[in-house]
C-alpha cells in the first residue's frame, strides 16, 4: 500500500477517506501550517472541534501523545468564536508523529468523543513533516554499521539522503551497500549513479554504512520527510532467506509484538519462530564489531538481520518498547538456568571477530533442527570472519548455523566395541564447525584465536575436547580454553565432513573413542619445511612429535647467532604450527637473507633453511 506524501490526519471511515460528521458526533480537526499546509516538526498544532447540530459545549479535553507512547497528556478545550479549541504543544510534534483524541461534555450532560469508539486505543493520528531523523550518537571512524531511516522519504535514493548532509561519496569518505544474495559477495555497493529502486530509502529497509571519520548519520532538513503513520501496524515484506530490516518508526518496538502474515493467516512471532518460518533477530554492534542474537527490540536508525523460510509479511507494532534494555530477554541467558548447558565459541583475527556461537544441550531440543538452532548471519562488508556449524543434511533448513543445540545424547555403536552392559557410561555429542575468513593480511596466513567459554558450567562428569582436524590435534578444554591456528582467506564449506574443527563433549569413554577416531599420533618426530618459502613478511613452521617432552624451536642467522626463540615449552605428542613475522627477540624486523630454524627435543635435533625476501 503506497502512503501519500500529504496525508495528514487519518481516521477510520467505512469506504471513504474524508471528513464526514454523522448525526450526534463531534469532529476534531487539526489545523496545518497556513503557509505550507503541513504539520511541521517543532510547531504547535491547533485542534478545532465541530459540535453536532443543536448540541452546546460545556467542558472538554484534548488528549495527545507522541506516536508510540502509552500515556496521554491533556489540555482543556476553550471556546474560540463559539468553537472548542486547544493546541498540541510543539514539544510533542516530532519525528514519531502525533496521536490524539478529544472528549466533550454537552450542556445536557452527554459525553461525546472523536473517535467515537475506543478512542484511547484507536486515536486519531497526525503525520509530522520536515522531520530530520538522526543517529543517537557519534560513531567512531571506519566502523561498519547497519542503518535504516525511520519515516517516509519520497523519491529519494540512499545516495541523496546521505550526500545531502555528508557530502559526495567516494571510497575515501563514506560507502554504503545493500544485501543481495544473488551477487558475488552478497553485497551491491552504492554509487552516485545508482538509481536502482532497491537503493531507494523506505521505512523498514536496511543498508550497510561506513565513514572515514567520526560521524553521526542523519537525514538533512533539505529533504522532505514525513513521520510514519501509527494508526495501523507497518508492513515489511520478507523474501526467503536473509533480509535486512529496519524499524519504520522513530521509537523502539518489541520483536515479540510483531505479527507474521503468511498465505494461510496471521501468526504471533513466537508461533512463527516455533514453526521455523522466522529465525532469530540479529543486531550488529559498531562498538565491538560483532553480531548479537536474539534481540528483544528494534531501535530507531538501526537495521537488523532476520531469516525467513518463505515469503511472508512482518507487521510492526505501533507501540513503543518500554523496557530499559533493548538487547534480550536473552534466551541464551535463560537456557543456563534451565535444563541444559551451552559452550560459546569465539574467534578473533587482526581486529575481526565473531561472538555468540553456541554448541550445547537442552532437554527440549532435537538432535536435528529445532527452534533452539540459529542461522549464521551474513558476514559484514570489510574484513570479517565467521564461526559456523555447517548442516547440509537438514533439508530445506540446510545451511550455516551460529547455534547448534542438541537433545538426546548420541550413543556409540556398542556392538562395535563390545561394551555390553557399560552402555550407560557412553554418552555425548560431536559438533563439527569451521571458520570462514574473507581476508588475508599475511601470505603465510593470519593468526586466529579460538576461545571456548562456559566449560566450567558443563555437567560434573562431562569432558570436553577441541579437535583440529587439519593438524590432527586434540586440546583438552578443561586445561586450556584458547587455541591459536593460522589461516588465510577461507571460503565456507558446505558439508560438516569438510569442517576443520570438532567439539566433543561427553563421558570419558565417549570422548576417548571419538579422539581415537578423529586424531592420530605421529609415529616419528619431524620438522616440516616452512610455508611459504621464500617469504615476506611472515611464514609458518610446522612440526610433529611422536613423544611427549620439552621442545625448543629457535631461529638462527647464517653466522649461527640466535635471532629468536619461537617456542620453549613442554608438548604432548601431536602436530604443531608456529608463525614467525621476521623479527628478532627485541621485536625489530631483520634483514633479507637465509635463516635456519632448529627443533630440539630430548631425543632429536632437526634443522631446516628458509629465506626472507623484502
Amino acid at each position: 500500500v503506497e502512503t501519500p506524501m500529504r496525508v495528514s490526519v487519518i481516521r477510520y471511515m467505512p469506504a471513504y477517506f474524508m471528513l464526514v460528521q454523522p448525526p450526534g458526533d463531534i469532529i476534531a480537526e487539526p489545523e496545518p501550517d497556513p503557509e505550507t499546509g503541513d504539520f511541521l516538526q517543532g510547531h504547535d498544532i491547533p485542534v478545532n472541534v465541530t459540535m453536532p447540530i443543536g448540541a452546546q459545549f460545556d467542558i472538554g479535553t484534548l488528549y495527545y501523545r507522541r506516536g508510540g507512547d502509552t500515556d496521554y497528556e491533556a489540555r482543556s478545550l476553550v471556546l474560540d468564536d463559539q468553537k472548542p479549541v486547544a493546541s498540541i504543544p510543539k514539544e510533542v510534534v516530532g519525528p514519531s508523529g502525533v496521536e490524539f483524541w478529544v472528549e466533550v461534555t454537552t450542556t445536557t450532560g452527554v459525553v461525546l468523543t472523536d473517535p467515537p469508539e475506543n478512542p484511547v486505543d484507536y486515536p486519531l493520528t497526525i503525520q509530522v513533516t520536515r522531520i530530520t531523523p538522526a543517529e543517537d550518537r557519534l560513531y567512531p571512524a571506519r566502523r561498519y554499521r547497519m542503518i535504516s531511516f525511520p519515516g517516509i522519504v519520497e523519491d529519494y535514493s540512499l545516495y541523496e539522503c546521505i550526500a545531502g548532509t555528508h557530502g559526495p561519496q567516494n571510497k575515501k569518505t563514506w560507502r554504503a551497500w545493500r544485501y543481495d544474495a544473488n551477487v558475488a559477495g552478497h553485497y551491491q555497493e552504492l554509487s552516485s549513479s545508482a538509481q536502482d529502486e532497491r537503493f531507494s530509502v523506505r521505512p523498514g529497509r536496511g543498508f550497510w554504512f561506513v565513514a572515514s571519520d567520526n560521524r553521526k548519520l542523519g537525514l538533512g532538513s533539505s529533504l522532505e520527510a514525513l513521520s510514519t503513520p501509527t494508526d495501523v501496524p507497518f508492513a515489511i515484506p520478507l523474501e526467503p532467506g536473509w533480509n535486512m530490516v529496519g524499524n519504520p518508526f522513530n521509537f523502539p518496538v518489541s520483536w515479540r509484538d510483531f505479527v507474521v502474515e503468511t498465505e494461510t493467516g496471521m501468526l504471533t512471532m513466537a508461533e512463527a519462530e516455533a514453526d521455523s518460518l522466522i529465525n532469530t533477530l540479529w543486531a550488529y554492534s559498531p562498538d565491538d564489531e560483532t553480531y548479537t542474537p536474539d534481540v528483544a527490540a528494534l531501535r530507531r536508525m538501526i537495521a537488523y538481520w532476520v531469516y525467513s523460510d518463505s515469503t511472508v509479511i512482518l507487521h510492526v507494532p505501533t507501540k513503543k518498547h518500554v523496557e530499559g534494555a533493548l538487547v534480550s530477554e536473552n534466551r541464551v541467558a535463560q537456557a543456563r538456568a534451565q535444563s541444559g548447558w551451552r559452550l560459546e565459541i569465539q574467534a578473533d583475527c587482526n581486529g575481526a571477530k565473531d561472538r555468540h556461537n553456541y554448541a550445547g544441550y537442552h532437554a527440549s531440543a532435537e538432535s536435528g533442527w529445532d527452534r533452539h538452532d540459529w542461522r549464521e548471519p551474513p558476514m559484514q562488508p570489510g574484513d570479517a570472519l565467521a564461526v559456523y556449524f555447517p548442516h547440509h543434511r537438514w533439508g530445506r533448513r540446510s545451511g550455516r548455523y551460529a547455534a547448534d543445540i542438541r537433545g538426546e545424547y548420541e550413543q556409540l555403536p556398542l556392538e562395535r566395541y563390545g561394551l555390553g552392559a557399560r552402555s550407560g557410561e557412553w554418552w555425548g555429542h560431536v559438533w563439527r564447525f569451521d571458520v570462514a575468513k574473507n581476508f588475508s593480511s599475511d601470505t603465510a596466513g593470519d593468526e586466529v584465536q579460538l576461545s571456548v567459554l562456559g566449560v566450567h558450567d558443563l555437567p560434573k562428569e562431562a569432558i570436553a575436547f577441541l579437535i583440529d582436524g587439519k593438524l590432527g590435534r586434540a586440546i583438552d578444554l578443561g586445561q586450556k580454553t584458547r587455541y591459536v591456528f593460522f589461516q588465510g582467506r577461507n571460503e565456507f564449506v558446505s558439508s560438516a565432513d569438510d569442517a576443520r574443527f570438532s567439539l566433543v563433549v561427553g563421558s570419558a569413554e565417549f570422548v576417548e573413542r571419538e579422539l581415537d577416531r578423529r586424531t592420530d599420533t605421529p609415529r616419528t618426530t619431524a620438522l616440516q619445511q616452512n610455508y611459504p618459502n621464500p617469504f615476506n613478511p611472515s611464514t609458518i613452521i610446522r612440526y610433529e612429535l611422536a613423544r611427549a617432552g620439552n621442545v625448543e624451536l629457535k631461529v638462527y642467522d647464517v653466522s649461527g647467532a640466535l635471532v629468536k626463540t619461537l617456542e620453549s615449552t613442554y608438548r604432548v605428542p601431536g602436530r604443531y604450527e608456529v608463525g614467525w613475522d621476521g623479527d628478532n627477540e627485541a621485536g625489530q624486523n631483520v634483514s633479507s637473507g637465509i635463516y635456519f630454524y632448529r627443533l630440539a627435543t630430548p631425543w632429536t635435533t632437526q634443522t631446516r633453511k628458509m629465506t626472507l625476501i623484502k
